[in-house]
């Protein structure tokens, strides 16, 4: 069981916290040109992320952008915040705790 094992645990949130870093700088480029191919890419694998760590609210953001058909508006551009927003909140946390 991870809780049990520290060094396993760590290593775990070491690899989540290195994705959501990359992930938030990626997305911070990619919305700005408007790249949504690299947009979906990055949300598919960030909801991975999100997923193998328990991060539901983070998950469901991710699927959002991932299954994103358009750019329109400020659809996009809300989402990437709100996503960004939960990311930065996460790795306070992650800061926080370790």
């Amino acid at each position: 069981m991870i809780g049990d094992d520290e060094e396993l645990f760590s290593v775990l949130v070491e690899a989540a916290e290195e994705e959501l870093t990359v992930s938030l700088i990626a997305l911070q480029t990619q919305a700005e040109t408007e790249d949504l191919k690299a947009l979906k890419a990055t949300g598919h694998k960030l909801k991975g992320t999100a997923l193998s760590a328990g991060m539901q609210n983070l998950a469901q953001l991710a699927q959002t952008l991932e299954h994103l058909d358009h750019v329109k508006d400020d659809v996009l551009k809300n989402l990437v915040e709100k996503i960004q927003l939960e990311i930065k909140q996460i790795l306070h946390l992650i800061t926080v705790v370790s």
